[in-house]
């Protein structure tokens, strides 16, 4: 069995309804269910599940695929983890280890290293945990390590020796110990006389330790040596803990070190990881997709520019970023004992956009009377302004037209963003004939007050947005004017319906097709780009006869859920009763 051959049978004998039902609520509609989509900020059902074709697919934010996708994209698991989930919560009597073409997980010589670690991490548990050494003690209560901390992030005690004897006795050969760093060359202990820190992969399996000295003797901490498990590169500290609380946004905190991480836990807030001494890698960011990160790290020069160069890896990875800094040059162990409980919460609330970092970096360092930094600043800032959304990049070129009066026009943008993002003329069936960058939408200055912080709020998505988007696809291809024509779909705008009419016109005209389509294209694209510079995460994707079926059941949800917003609004508004009971009534005849 391949692994065509394994998704077709996992979709045969699981119903992708059942599945997906456990992690959010579905409601029917038509011949689908409809739920809060999990992999964005969803405030309205967006997600639609067929059991008919067994699939997903969010209009809003485009996920998208079988049962075993959605499981993967919810849980961040493996497609092997994913299989032995399914056949053992469906008892789908599979022989895994015949159907699965990937590697096992973990060699055998692996194995026995976890057996070692684990047993060697019970080991430095109990010597902390029963030991009676004042210096021990002291320093935990100066680093508030309590009781908690200790057992929640598997924190033990190393002592001079007897840890190679202890796991000889259990049966593990010296080479095994030596190779994963229970011991060293000398046949010694490798961690002696320090507070040990467990790391554990994203699984949640021991794989490596941290030594941290009680007395600053160098090096401070000593880490495992990388191996087969291990390498920095790839593991975040604390990784397998944070996810669990990740929260609506998907949001991880990326901290320097094991006492930042545990410094946000004595706050209240766990969805935390560490770099462990490591700048940001590519490895990490397979972690962190479809997630949104805001990073935590040192604020003198090194750590600015640690900073910077992790924004560039998560941004080129169009992965939402944050920055928290305080201009108190403290980590944020010495933060949170300096202002105390809840001083980190209302860090985290203050956060400010990778954008804004950039430029408060980058102002900082120039000369406004220096034509060469001026000229540095627009090369510095041009990519990070590249790889934000159009929204923010208007922001920041008139932001910083104001400051240094730098016009934008000094910049000059290849607008990926905009191609990938907004609409993809090879998905459709015709040659659009010209570049669509040169039509996009620009709103004027006044269009949106930007508050001081630079944060920009959003409006829900309006039923006008999925009227125009409906527009844009009956032209781009007329075999969805029918789908359209039979549905009870009511356009809210009398101007949409005559376009609509003009669309209908148009298909009916061959000789004048081509021209006609590019024409009225250019001018819903330029309606659509007002939309769509409140909603640049919703692009435009093509979409089968069922798809598109779902998506006017979907808007006709919408425009229904929108009216009755409205009326409740007015409802809390008025103080006539008799109009209350109006508004009431026929919000329960809907």
């Amino acid at each position: 069995m391949n692994i065509q051959e394994l998704r077709a049978y996992i979709q045969n004998n699981i119903d992708i309804h059942s599945v997906i039902s456990q992690y959010i609520n579905l409601s029917k509609k038509g011949n689908n269910y409809l739920g809060i989509c999990p992999f964005h900020d969803d405030s309205k059902p967006s997600l639609s599940v067929s059991t008919n074709r067994k699939i997903f697919k969010c209009f809003a934010c485009n996920q998208a695929g079988d049962v075993i996708q959605f499981l993967i994209k919810y849980h961040n698991w493996s497609f092997n983890e994913v299989i032995n989930f399914l056949n053992t919560t469906y008892n789908l009597q599979l022989n895994t280890n015949l159907v699965l073409k990937e590697t096992q997980i973990y060699t055998e010589v692996e194995k026995q290293a976890l057996s070692a670690l684990s047993n060697a991490s019970k080991i430095y548990f109990l010597y902390l945990y029963h030991n009676k050494d004042e210096k021990i003690k002291k320093y935990l209560q100066k680093r508030r390590i309590s009781e908690d901390i200790i057992q929640t992030f598997n924190i033990g005690f190393a002592p001079a020796e007897g840890i190679k004897e202890k796991l000889y006795n259990l049966g593990f050969e010296h080479s095994l110990l030596v190779n994963y760093s229970l011991i060293n060359n000398l046949d010694n202990d490798f961690f002696t006389n320090r507070l040990t820190f467990a790391i554990s992969n994203e699984k949640g399996d021991i794989v490596a330790f941290s030594g941290r000295s009680l007395e600053n003797e160098n090096p401070k901490y000593l880490n495992s040596a990388s191996s087969s498990l291990f390498s920095k590169s790839n593991i975040l500290y604390n990784y397998h803990r944070a996810k669990e609380f990740e929260g609506p946004n998907k949001e991880i905190i990326i901290t320097e070190g094991f006492m930042d991480t545990i410094a946000f836990y004595r706050d209240g807030i766990h969805n935390v990881v560490a770099l462990m001494g490591t700048s940001l890698t590519e490895n990490h960011i397979n972690l962190l997709k479809n997630k949104q990160v805001t990073l935590v790290l040192d604020v003198d020069d090194a750590g600015n520019n640690a900073t910077l160069k992790s924004i560039q890896i998560l941004l080129k990875n169009k992965i939402t970023t944050f920055v928290i800094s305080w201009e108190d040059k403290m980590d944020p162990d010495e933060y949170f004992e300096k202002y105390g409980k809840q001083s980190l919460q209302k860090a985290i609330r203050n956060k400010k956009s990778a954008l804004d970092f950039v430029y408060n970096f980058f102002l900082k360092s120039i000369n406004k009377n220096s034509s060469q930094h001026l000229e540095n600043f627009v090369k510095n800032i041009k990519w990070y302004l590249e790889k934000s959304s159009l929204a923010a990049r208007e922001i920041f070129l008139k932001k910083i037209e104001t400051d240094l009066n730098i016009p934008s026009s000094a910049f000059q943008f290849k607008d990926d963003y905009l191609k990938q993002n907004f609409f993809n003329s090879d998905d459709y069936n015709f040659d659009p004939g010209y570049e669509l960058e040169k039509h996009y939408y620009i709103p004027p200055s006044n269009h949106r007050k930007v508050e001081s912080k630079g944060s920009f709020n959003f409006p829900p998505v309006t039923p006008l947005f999925f009227e125009l988007k409906i527009l844009l696809v009956v032209l781009l291809d007329q075999k969805f004017i029918n789908v359209l024509k039979r549905s009870d779909y009511k356009f809210i705008d009398a101007k949409n319906k005559n376009y609509f009419e003009s669309i209908e016109k148009i298909h009916q005209q061959p000789e004048a097709h081509a021209k006609m389509i590019m024409d009225t294209r250019e001018q819903l694209l330029k309606m659509i780009g007002k939309e769509f510079y409140d909603y640049w995460n919703l692009d435009i994707t093509p979409v089968t006869l069922e798809e598109f079926a779902d998506w006017i059941d979907y808007a006709n949800l919408n425009k229904k859920n929108h009216d009755i917003n409205n009326k409740i609004k007015r409802i809390n508004e008025t103080t006539d009763p008799k109009e209350q009971e109006e508004l009431l009534l026929k919000i329960f005849k809907n």
